[in-house]
């Protein structure tokens, strides 16, 4: 809540650049940097608006005068054009390098930071031209090169045209994972950091108001940093502090999980699992889910190594378990009972008949519905849907005077977000990703269709701003009473029937998810689970927790706890032999079903190289996921045609296949892939 702090209601404009993960039109609250600002003028009662520009264009802005300042910035006591706020946490900068190149000894921590400088003089650093990454990096004691963008010094390296790239860690981390999917895990950052640069605003002399502006700023982040609320947005984007060496409690686990009920469930549990095992300390890194995606994968992708527990999906599984990047379960407890596990769940977390995650829940996808909402306006869910049907329902239950929405439906744009969706429908009328050469079938009808009917839906009868709903957004608006269907994941459902939770838990009611022209692939197969990632040196530790929190013993403890309804579902055989949950869960059967049935294999009616049903099972689909993603979204705002989202979504694919080495033969058979 905004401070009253006493200063007028004023909306100031600042210019700012695209740089992931700290400023980003489509990143959540538009990134770190965006949101602390956002939040710390909010404090003292302002409004902000932000101008995405390219940086030249937003320093002249900012310079003449044109907005109120630039944001985010450093100081640079040269440049007199800005007065400079108070600093918040910024830029962990420092030196990537290919694991392949040996430098160990940079990282002894006996040295100065001249004497580890010292070790690279001889070494090829490139860099970005006004970075300003450190002062002796630009004297003519090192060999320096200078390029306009980071992901020209990251081909170069790649290329072993560099030794070494001076560069944020995170910038770092989000350019591999969105642009050069085909480097994860062949690059590592080097600790220690290099420097710490810390961001600020750089408020316009131009204006006559700026100290005014600074000042109220400034009052606004000290109460940011006094509540803990700095902190706090700091962990909800996954930028954690390093300045401390977290690994040097060697009975201190990390978790990095997702922010969906059944996990606040299991953190508030692990206290048993705590008392069992005195001593062990766990630190909880929770994020939402794009978040959490994008967090796990760029520690990947520059060897960061921050957790010992990850929570994975079943794109993950496979894909870093052919790669080596997360270690296999061995030696299970036969008290775990691995045979009560649904089989193609475990399937789907397995690798050479190896499990390398174990599930703490499984997912298809269905429609949720208001059975009020359809008896007042005497409709009738069919058992199997279609999305002509759908649109029809929607647009008679629509009462956006009542807050009351047809459909509630992921915008978010991921390829865990609005593509996961967008995939089984495409699927539902006869679409693939790729066809059996590689090739990308993004400009077919079949896509055109679904994204098509996926646009009516939401611009004729969805909520307001529905272009930031995920998961937990939808279903909030669902349990609250405001949406009339919902087709999303199957595990919802042990929160909307749960009178606890939902406030039309005795109004809902479930079918299958909708098809277009076929229900092969129409509803998908997932699973969140728990895996040890390569770099965790706590691995004993870590896989007496997984097995805990993914055993009998763990479900029968929510269910003392929460209640049968609540249970994590979708995993065990066992769960649903209990006739407890099958009467508090009316759902199960349909869910178990959709379950069982869901065939990642054959879940195309065309045929298809890869496997998955809302997914591809290859490194570069992430990357692919989310460009394709911003363009659909783009296309249901308006901002581009369909057409223009298709044909720019399959030019991304083709060219990141072609990037990545995807149409040698050669690289097939490095991954593992052909089949």
């Amino acid at each position: 809540m905004a401070s009253q702090y006493l200063y007028s209601q004023e909306t100031i404009v600042l210019s700012t650049v695209e740089k992931p993960p700290y400023v980003g039109e489509h990143l959540a609250n538009k990134g770190f940097a965006i949101q602390v600002i956002s939040e710390a003028f909010a404090e003292v009662n302002y409004d902000v608006k932000f101008e995405f520009m390219p940086y030249q264009r937003a320093m002249i802005a900012a310079k003449k005068g044109s907005v109120d300042g630039l944001a985010p910035t450093f100081v640079d006591p040269a440049n007199t054009s800005f007065a400079y706020s108070n600093e918040f946490p910024g830029n962990i900068v420092g030196f990537l390098k290919k694991k392949t190149t040996d430098l160990t000894g940079y990282s002894d921590e006996n040295l100065t930071e001249k004497e580890r400088l010292d070790q690279l003089k001889s070494y090829h650093i490139g860099l970005v031209k006004g970075a300003g990454i450190h002062p002796a990096l630009e004297t003519d004691e090192y060999k320096t090169f200078y390029v306009k963008h980071d992901l020209q010094n990251i081909d170069k390296l790649a290329m072993d045209r560099l030794h070494l790239v001076a560069i944020d860690k995170y910038s770092a981390a989000d350019a591999l994972v969105n642009f050069r999917p085909h480097l994860i895990g062949d690059l590592t950052f080097m600790r220690p950091a290099l420097a710490f640069h810390d961001f600020s605003i750089g408020f316009s002399k131009n204006k006559s108001d700026y100290e005014k502006h600074l000042k109220a700023f400034n009052k606004g982040l000290k109460l940011l940093e006094e509540s803990g609320r700095l902190e706090a947005i700091q962990l909800a984007h996954g930028l954690y502090d390093v300045r401390h060496d977290q690994h040097l409690n060697t009975k201190k686990i990390v978790i990095a999980t997702v922010d969906n009920y059944e996990m606040s469930v299991m953190q508030k549990l692990s206290k048993n699992f705590l008392e069992k095992n005195p001593g062990i300390e766990i630190e909880w890194r929770v994020l939402d889910e794009n978040t959490l995606r994008q967090r796990l994968l760029s520690d990947i992708a520059i060897t960061d190594g921050q957790f010992d527990i990850m929570t994975i999906g079943a794109y993950e599984a496979q894909i870093w378990a052919r790669s080596g990047w997360i270690k296999p379960l061995e030696n299970l407890p036969e008290s775990y009972n691995v045979a009560d596990v649904i089989p193609n769940v475990m399937q789907a977390l397995s690798f050479e008949e190896k499990p390398y995650a174990l599930p703490f829940y499984a997912e298809s996808s269905m429609t949720y519905y208001r059975k009020d909402l359809f008896a007042a306006n005497n409709l009738k869910m069919p058992a199997a849907p279609t999305y002509d049907q759908i649109a029809s329902f929607a647009k008679k239950v629509h009462d956006p005077k009542n807050d009351v929405y047809g459909i509630c439906l992921r915008a978010e744009p991921n390829w865990g977000g609005n593509i996961a969706l967008l995939t089984t429908m495409a699927n539902s009328y006869g679409g693939r990703w790729f066809d059996e050469a590689w090739q990308p079938t993004l400009d077919t009808s079949a896509w055109k269709m679904a994204l098509k009917k996926y646009k009516d839906l939401l611009t004729q009868y969805g909520p307001p701003q529905f272009e930031t709903n995920g998961f937990n957004e939808n279903l909030k608006l669902f349990a609250d009473g405001h949406c009339g269907m919902w087709i999303d994941a199957t595990v919802a459902a042990g929160f909307l029937f749960n009178k606890d939770l939902s406030t039309v838990s005795d109004k809902v009611a479930v079918t299958a998810a909708p098809i277009g022209t076929t229900a092969k692939g129409s509803h998908w197969l997932w699973t969140w689970a728990l895996a040890i990632p390569s770099s965790s040196q706590k691995s004993e530790l870590a896989q007496k927790f997984i097995t805990w929190a993914t055993s009998e013993e763990y479900i029968n403890l929510v269910a003392e706890s929460e209640g049968w309804v609540s249970v994590p579902p979708g995993t065990r055989r066992s769960t649903y032999a209990q006739a407890e949950y099958v009467k508090a869960a009316p759902f199960s059967p349909l869910v178990l079903q959709s379950i069982e049935a869901a065939d990642p294999i054959d879940s195309t009616e065309l045929p298809k190289p890869y496997t998955g049903i809302q997914l591809v099972d290859i490194p570069e689909f992430a990357a692919i996921g989310y460009q394709a993603g911003i363009y659909m979204l783009e296309a249901v705002k308006g901002t581009i045609s369909v057409d223009e989202a298709l044909e720019k979504s399959q030019r991304f694919a083709s060219q990141q296949m072609l990037k990545s080495g995807f149409y040698k033969k050669k690289m097939y058979m490095k991954r593992g892939i052909v089949r």
